[in-house]
């Protein structure tokens, strides 16, 4: 579970280059979709955390996901980049604190 301290770093990395607010996400986006797919073994042959009740219930949750997502490009388009920007550098700041706290 090291790996999800790593979004943090990450954003950091992203919000140094200056991407533009689409390019950050879609970058942010292509690296969890390569990331997330290779923690699946993983997580079912040496964590033991992942189970037939964990998937029927991912399964159920497919339309929610697929609500957010569609929420998500729609909120995405009409937040400014300035605001977008500060909005992730405060978002990175309160995960890494609660990375030191819990």
């Amino acid at each position: 579970m090291v790996g999800n301290a790593a979004g943090a770093i990450m954003s950091i990395y992203l919000l140094s280059m200056r991407l533009p607010k689409n390019a950050f996400i879609g970058t942010a986006g292509l690296v969890l979709l390569g990331g997330q797919p290779a923690q699946g073994p993983l997580q079912v042959f040496v964590w033991k955390n992942m189970s037939v009740a964990t998937l029927t219930f991912d399964a159920i949750m497919v339309p929610a996901i697929a609500v957010g997502a569609f929420l998500g490009i729609r909120l995405a388009g009409k937040i400014p980049e300035k605001a977008y920007r500060i909005f992730v550098m405060v978002m990175t700041g309160a995960a890494a604190l609660m990375l030191f706290i819990f």
